[in-house]
């Protein structure tokens, strides 16, 4: 691709550029989407349970339940649909790198300096002071990438509001449910957390991108490449 001419480069990097523009914005409203979707949730079922009470029944905490197994399911998939996009987006960084190298974009601008802000002690461990070349660092981001390190650039935050939201939802239906639904029906919905919370747990291991631990880790990383080279 270094032999392309720039005009070419440009092309293929504005189309890149509005694939990442389009799955950040699908990101950004899918943000908006779950808290009205939350918000319909517990407003129609809220709404059911207060009027329930104009006729008292053993059911009653069955609209709370409902809700929040529907409120912490659309949040997991909320989150894992976000971070398959995520990965998706990290995944173009290794192009728009080689499109700014062969457009010569200024060291420390465009994808180089995003990275070096966003994802910490990449600049001092691997732009900065790399012996690998453009293409080892090319290298060492893919491989950053592959292991699920090159940074949560924000999705931390919401992951955390979002887990807790789901536990606030595990709360809700052991307080409404204990004593009042189905002793079967109680075991699945707490067997369902127990799974979301699990699901969730593999999910941030082993797919969410995350920072760097260390600068080790990052110094390890170049020099596994050097070794394979």
């Amino acid at each position: 691709m270094q032999n392309m001419k720039p005009e070419d480069v440009r092309v293929l990097y504005q189309s890149t550029q509005q694939l990442r523009i389009y799955w950040s914005g699908v990101i950004v409203n899918l943000i908006n989407y779950v808290i009205v979707l939350n918000v319909g949730i517990w407003s129609f079922l809220g709404k059911a349970y207060i009027d329930s009470f104009a006729t008292p029944c053993n059911k009653q905490p069955l609209y709370i339940v409902l809700a929040a197994f529907l409120s912490s399911l659309s949040l997991f998939l909320w989150r894992w649909y976000t971070h398959y996009l995520d990965n998706a987006i990290a995944g173009l960084y290794p192009d728009f790198l080689l499109y700014d190298k062969v457009l010569g974009v200024p060291y420390g601008h465009g994808t180089k300096g995003y990275l070096s802000k966003k994802v910490p002690f990449l600049e001092k461990c691997l732009f900065s002071n790399c012996h690998l070349g453009f293409d080892g660092e090319l290298k060492a981001v893919s491989e950053l990438i592959k292991n699920k390190h090159i940074g949560c650039r924000g999705h931390n935050v919401i992951d955390f509001i979002a887990i807790t939201a789901i536990f606030l939802m595990l709360f809700l239906s052991v307080k409404f449910g204990f004593n009042s639904i189905n002793k079967v029906l109680f075991r699945f919905v707490i067997a369902y957390y127990v799974l979301v919370i699990i699901g969730t747990i593999i999910l941030w291991l082993c797919y969410f991108q995350k920072d760097p631990p260390s600068e080790k880790f990052i110094n390890d990383t170049v020099n596994g490449l050097k070794i394979k080279r």
